[in-house]
């Protein structure tokens, strides 16, 4: 149907700007993957979302590698905001292209009173550097985007205007998603708004 095709159209369209070099800036839900796009998992480093603290509690967070450009102005530890914090299966930190920006620290450790967050290791922000992109787990409370630490990493972000594209090893040129020649594309119809033509690089 439509809505299935559009959301098709989407996702390629997503993967072919990934793919010829944008970046992406992402917090917190917009790292949930799907089984139904791989892509994306792949994209994120590999592992999906597999628990979370609640209600949402301020947390320790300590930074992996202070000297990282995109963790200029961060503390090497500090005191989170409240936020809603997620754990991943697998850690992305067991992936070699992902570099690890921040994790929660042991200390905080059980987390949450209705869902809990036992321990063991929780990146909550980091870069997949096959592409120019950054996560963050960041995103309840007006406090968590206001407090230092989270603004400064955004003006650090190779994808803010201020910033050039050295905080991310260069990507090894993924494979660009051709959305021209996949069966996605539709014959020209005036019921549906698509052509063919909306189909080319």
């Amino acid at each position: 149907d439509i809505g299935n095709l559009a959301q098709r159209l989407q996702r390629l369209a997503f993967e072919r700007y990934i793919g010829n070099g944008g970046g992406w800036l992402g917090f917190h839900v917009s790292g949930f993957g799907t089984n139904a796009w791989p892509w994306f998992t792949e994209f994120m480093g590999g592992g999906r979302f597999s628990a979370n603290n609640w209600p949402s509690m301020p947390a320790r967070v300590n930074a992996d590698d202070p000297a990282h450009p995109i963790l200029k102005g961060v503390p090497a530890t500090f005191v989170a905001p409240i936020n809603e914090w997620y754990s991943w299966t697998p850690s992305p930190r067991a992936n070699p292209d992902v570099k690890v920006l921040l994790t929660l620290d042991g200390s905080n450790f059980p987390l949450g009173v209705k869902n809990t967050l036992n321990g063991g290791d929780i990146p909550v922000a980091w870069i997949n550097t096959t592409y120019r992109m950054v996560y963050v787990n960041y995103g309840h409370g007006d406090q968590i985007y206001s407090a230092p630490p989270l603004p400064a990493m955004i003006d650090n972000s190779p994808m803010n205007a201020k910033s050039g594209a050295s905080v991310f090893v260069t990507p090894r040129n993924p494979a660009t998603p051709s959305i021209r020649n996949t069966s996605v594309c539709p014959k020209r119809s005036p019921s549906s708004g698509y052509s063919r033509a909306s189909c080319r690089a």
